[in-house]
């Protein structure tokens, strides 16, 4: 039999994920392995300290806050294989979920004030990630209202892409009135609930000069 206690949920570069579980029955257990579909935690067969004991096994793995990341996110499965009745080799396994977090940021690009020049396409990015996968992306668009993306699908006025790290972008033709305050703002869940983060950035619009000549 075996069990398992994790530590989770995590954040990266905030907390230290620690696996620790026992496993006993048959014969002492001559192979012990960790790991999900994306990462192989360890593999034990009595070469390193990870898992001390006879009969009953204790496996301790740490992952260090710093080398946490969206790898460690997902189901793992412990597998050990041990010595029964006469001799022959009985597996059993088990599955466990870690959940990792990540404080929430929002950034937007440009990210800092510059001239958008009247009638040339711009393109505005929004970048949100942390907390769970998030759930809601706004973009607030000076005189067009806010562009928003929902992790469900029910809104979708705003073009986003990826997972755990959301990039939305947004093309425009600036207009006289496109002056103002460009605003990202992503909603996600964390420990606690609900968690919001956003940037900013002002953009004025400018006209395009250009020369002629007159040829007397």
């Amino acid at each position: 039999s075996s069990g398992i206690n994790a530590e989770w949920p995590l954040r990266p570069g905030g907390t230290s994920l620690v696996y620790n579980f026992q496993l006993n029955g048959g014969r002492s257990p001559h192979l012990v392995k960790l790991d999900s579909e994306s990462i192989n935690i360890f593999h034990w067969e009595g070469d390193s300290n990870v898992c001390t004991g006879t009969n009953t096994l204790t496996c301790t793995k740490t992952i260090g806050a710093n080398d946490v990341n969206w790898t460690y996110d997902g189901t793992f499965t412990v597998t050990a294989e041990n010595r029964a009745m006469n001799n022959g080799v009985m597996t059993d396994t088990m599955e466990f979920s870690v959940t990792v977090y990540k404080d929430v940021v929002a950034t937007i690009t440009p990210s800092s004030e510059e001239t958008i020049t009247y009638h040339e396409d711009k393109t505005i990015t929004c970048k949100v990630e942390g907390g769970l996968s998030p759930h809601q992306v706004d973009l607030i668009v000076p005189n067009l209202g806010t562009k928003t993306w929902k992790k469900d699908g029910s809104v979708k006025s705003l073009t986003c892409s990826g997972e755990h790290v959301l990039t939305c972008t947004h093309t425009f033709t600036p207009e006289y009135d496109s002056d103002g305050d460009y605003k990202c703002k992503g909603y996600n869940e964390g420990r606690s609930g609900q968690i919001e983060n956003e940037s900013e950035v002002k953009l004025t619009t400018g006209m395009r000069f250009t020369t002629h000549y007159l040829k007397l």
